[in-house]
Order: C-alpha cells, then structure tokens, then sequence
C-alpha cells in the first residue's frame, strides 16, 4: 500500500497554549461541519491534530489521510475556515518538522 498521508510537528508558542486549545475546540464543536466540508476539496478523507506535553514544552502534531478516489487538491484559501486555520497556526505554532509517515498499515492488509 501507497503511503497515504503526512504529518506536521510543531512547537506551540510561549503563552498561545489555551489559544491554539481553544481554536481546536472550535474546529472539533462549532465548526465542525465547515472544517471538515473542505477535506473533499483537498483530496482529504481525515485530518487530526493532537497537542502533548514533553519535558520543554507543549507541542502539536498535525496529520491528513489522503482519499486514494479523489486524488490530490490544494486548500481553498478564500474559505473562512482556511485562513482562521492558517491564522491560528502561525500565530500559536512553530514549525519543527514535516514528513511522511513511517509506515501505515490497515486492516484490509491481513493476510486470510
């Protein structure tokens, strides 16, 4: 199987803590709808981000399953919901590192 998605690491800046949680909270409660309509347009089938604590400091890690059926699309920037994305991100978050992941497995892999 294709590798099928990517993974963002950053470092969450000093003082944005309770900002970027509470712009998560958004994401996942009252614009849930409106965030998760765009993953069609960028060729997405999931999207998550988790926030975690290490020894210095607080860090969030971004990752996006493409859709093998719809190929791949780019971000609609003229949508809300994209450019409050992309706002919170750079005002709460430091890039630390991109990439693809390591391995993906799924269960329609077994061997019967």
């Amino acid at each position: 199987m294709k590798n099928p998605g990517s993974y963002a690491l950053y470092k969450v800046k000093k003082g944005k803590l309770d900002q970027w949680l509470a712009w998560c909270e958004t994401v996942d409660t009252s614009r849930r709808q409106e965030a998760a309509a765009t993953l069609d347009e960028e060729g997405l089938e999931y999207e998550f981000f988790t926030t975690f604590k290490l020894s210095n400091g607080w860090y969030a890690m971004g990752a996006s399953i493409n859709d093998s059926s719809k190929g791949g699309g780019e971000v609609d920037r003229a949508r809300p919901i994209n450019r409050e994305h992309a706002f919170q991100k750079r005002d709460c978050l430091e890039p630390v590192h991109r990439g693809d992941f390591s391995y993906f497995l799924a269960a329609d892999e077994r061997a019967t």
